[in-house]
Order: C-alpha cells, then sequence, then structure tokens
C-alpha cells in the first residue's frame, strides 16, 4: 500500500483510514501533500493513541471486504493478516511519538 499525491486521488478506503488517523490528532487531511516523503513526520501521537488506531485499522480492514480488496495483497479476513497490515501500515505512516 502506498500513500499516493492528495487525499482526492486515494482509494475510499485509504482515504477513510487516513482521515481517522488525522482526526485523531486533530490534523486535516487535505491540508498535506502526501508526494512530501515526510508528511507524517508532522504531527505527534502517544503511544496509546497509536495503539487505538493500530486496533481501529486491524478492525476496519477485518469488517470490510471492499477495504481489504483496495489495501491488502491478499485479501483475506484473517485477524493475522489484518493486524500485520495495521502494523505494517502505522510503522510507515504513523505520526512520530511522543513522551506522555
Amino acid at each position: 500500500m502506498r500513500v499516493q499525491n492528495g487525499i482526492d486521488q486515494m482509494s475510499d478506503s485509504l482515504r477513510e483510514v487516513i482521515t481517522e488517523m488525522c482526526r485523531r490528532v486533530g490534523a486535516d487531511p487535505t491540508s498535506f501533500d502526501f508526494k512530501n516523503n515526510s508528511w507524517y513526520m508532522q504531527y505527534n501521537w502517544t503511544e496509546q493513541e497509536c495503539e487505538q488506531f493500530r486496533k481501529w485499522l486491524s478492525d476496519y480492514l477485518y469488517n470490510n471486504a471492499k477495504a481489504r480488496r483496495e489495501l491488502m495483497n491478499w485479501p483475506i479476513k484473517r485477524r493475522k493478516e489484518t493486524d500485520r497490515l495495521a502494523n505494517e501500515f502505522v510503522f510507515m505512516y504513523g505520526w512520530k511519538y511522543y513522551k506522555e
């Protein structure tokens, strides 16, 4: 999965994920230039906020067949696979941490 130019050019599911991630830190997803490789370094979240998002993303993928087809290489409804993708997404695109 690759985050692309602007939020309006993303698939419906990726747009939903990015919007939810931004909502959690009070960011406006339409204000980012996703061509800039460090767009996800502009906000911070706590480890707890990150874990809550990761769980939300895994649940979102598990319960949404369209999202699995759009975002997963092998869109299998298996918790292990949705957890893996959620972990990868947070690792690659999650906000940076700050200490509470």
